[in-house]
């Protein structure tokens, strides 16, 4: 589509002007198609501005390129779509899951129904962060899924550090922290075919806040956005780029121990107090380990080892406890 090519090129030349018989000529389009491109991107708020003689550039916003972020993800990610809006970008692949195949990407610039685990809401503020969701077929045994999660936190870990060199924790199983302020969070959500009893499909959702939000009251005590604890700016289109390129290494390498040791190089619960609720059932325990299937090791108040696949773990800061 000549728009979202358009978009491509305005946000790959970043602050500098591009000429409409530029465009023209490396889309093999008319003046009159670029013109009326550039209105319905405008009409969509994407803020270009013009000169005559120069050309246009986008002004002062963070716009989500489809075209640009495909050109710049491996060839695992074969459909890359960026919405508007939309209720849940995990819902909406769920719906499609039947008429698609892995490595299906969605991405919207806000989400109206965004969720975390446990049916909490997760707020999803338009042009502030990024809701992503992506689509994948792995034949994995159910006792495995977690390193699938573990491959998220990784990749989100990493795509944050790099392209805004500020390194976050991963707190045990799917948030992403940054000074006791969660700035991230991820929902896989599996099919699991009951024959062979392995994860059939699976629709990975990732939450990021990115850019600074006023939280209200009841978020404001927890949650945080990446640009609050950096000096670096970047782009949500780069941040994005990263984490797909960084997934696709670790989807590939979910049995390489690397994985599990990367995992616990960002994580940020081992070794101190925790109040771990399984079941609506709490205790305090000590985080041992990360096993190779991504379960949390805990040491109970009383000495006994618990593996954890699933459950919420919470850290105790004024609390001393050892093991």
């Amino acid at each position: 589509m000549v728009k979202e090519k358009i978009k491509s090129a305005l946000i790959e030349a970043k602050t500098a002007f591009v000429s409409g018989e530029a465009l023209a000529k490396v889309l093999n389009v008319s003046r009159t198609t670029v013109n009326k491109a550039i209105n319905q991107l405008r009409k969509q708020g994407v803020n270009i501005e013009s000169h005559p003689k120069v050309g246009y550039r986008i002004k002062n916003g963070d716009v989500m390129g489809e075209s640009y972020i495909r050109k710049n993800v491996t060839s695992f990610y074969h459909s890359v779509k960026v919405l508007e809006t939309t209720q849940s970008t995990n819902d909406d692949i769920k719906a499609i899951q039947h008429t698609i195949k892995e490595g299906y990407v969605l991405i919207a610039d806000e989400q109206t129904k965004g969720k975390g685990r446990n049916g909490r809401s997760f707020h999803s503020e338009k042009g502030k962060g990024i809701y992503l969701s992506l689509f994948l077929t792995p034949d994995l045994p159910v006792h495995q899924a977690l390193k699938i999660t573990s491959a998220t936190a990784v990749a989100c870990a990493e795509a944050i550090e790099l392209t805004f060199s500020v390194k976050p924790g991963i707190k045990w199983v799917n948030d992403l922290m940054i000074e006791q302020k969660k700035i991230g969070g991820i929902l896989c959500e599996a099919g699991v075919d009951i024959h062979s009893g392995n994860i059939e499909t699976m629709v990975v959702g990732v939450g990021l806040n990115v850019f600074h939000q006023d939280f209200d009251e009841s978020l404001s005590e927890i949650a945080g956005s990446i640009e609050d604890f950096t000096q670096r700016r970047n782009t949500r289109n780069e941040l994005i780029i990263a984490f797909l390129n960084r997934f696709d290494y670790w989807y590939k390498n979910l049995n390489h121990p690397y994985l599990i040791k990367r995992y616990k190089q960002y994580s940020n619960i081992l070794h101190v107090p925790v109040t771990v609720t399984v079941n609506q059932e709490s205790y305090l325990a000590v985080i041992k380990d990360i096993d190779e299937n991504g379960a949390c090791i805990a040491v109970k108040s009383d000495g006994t080892t618990v593996t954890l696949s699933s459950g919420e773990v919470t850290i105790r800061r004024n609390y001393q406890y050892t093991i």
